[in-house]
C-alpha cells in the first residue's frame, strides 16, 4: 500500500494545476519530467481529480485502469477542467473561485451477486465504489459517500452507471477502493513546482 505524504499532495495538486495552466495557454495538459517526480510516484494506481466551484462540483476525471500517479493526475486534472462533458469548461475566472482534490484509489474489492442493502452494509466512509454492467462503467469516489450518506451514495452511482432500473442490482459488478484523498485547496493557493 502506498503512503502519501502532505508534500506528496501538494506536489501533485501543484501538478493538477500546472497541467490546468497548461490548457488555458495550449489546449492540451502539460508535459512533466518524469525525473523531476520521486519514485514512489511513479507507482501505479487510479486516481480522480475533482474541481468545485462555490462548494458544487464543476469537473471531476479519473482513470480506471492503473497508470503512473503523475501521469494520470496530469491528464486527470486536465480533463477535468476542459473535457468532462457533464459541464461547461473551466474558465480563468471559474478557476480563480474554484478548489481541487484528489481521490487516490487503493486497494480493491471485487463482489458478484451482491445485493444492495448488503453492498451497504459493507461500505466504509473510505470507499469509493465502481458499479459495471456489460460494456458499462463507473465509479463514484469516497467524497461523495460523506455528502450524501450511503443509500444515495449507491443509488446516485446506480443512476450514474445509466442502465435500465429493471436490470436487478445482483447482476452488477461492484468493486469497493479504499481511497485516501488530498486536503481541497483553493486553486489560487496552490503553489507551483518545477517539474
Amino acid at each position: 500500500m502506498i503512503t502519501l505524504t502532505d508534500e506528496d499532495h501538494q506536489m501533485m495538486l501543484s501538478l493538477a494545476k500546472k497541467s490546468i495552466e497548461h490548457g488555458f495557454k495550449h489546449g492540451a495538459p502539460c508535459a512533466v519530467e518524469p525525473n523531476t517526480i520521486p519514485a514512489h510516484l511513479h507507482n501505479s494506481l487510479r486516481t480522480f481529480v475533482g474541481i468545485s466551484r462555490l462548494g458544487i462540483n464543476v469537473g471531476c476525471i479519473g482513470n480506471f485502469d492503473y497508470k503512473p500517479i503523475f501521469v494520470a493526475i496530469r491528464n486527470n486534472s486536465f480533463n477535468a477542467a476542459f473535457r468532462d462533458t457533464r459541464f461547461c469548461s473551466l474558465t480563468r475566472y471559474k478557476a480563480n473561485q474554484s478548489t481541487l482534490k484528489i481521490h487516490y484509489l487503493l486497494k480493491g474489492r471485487l463482489y458478484k451477486n451482491i445485493n444492495k442493502q448488503e453492498l451497504i452494509k459493507l461500505l466504509k466512509p473510505s470507499h469509493s465504489i465502481i458499479l459495471s454492467y456489460n460494456d458499462k462503467k463507473t465509479a463514484m469516489v469516497s467524497a461523495m459517500q460523506e455528502k450524501w450518506g450511503k443509500y444515495k451514495f449507491v443509488n446516485e452511482t446506480v443512476n450514474k452507471l445509466g442502465i435500465d432500473h429493471e436490470v436487478p442490482f445482483e447482476l452488477l459488478g461492484v468493486e469497493l477502493i479504499e481511497t485516501i484523498s488530498s486536503p481541497e485547496i483553493k486553486y489560487s493557493e496552490i503553489g507551483l513546482f518545477d517539474l
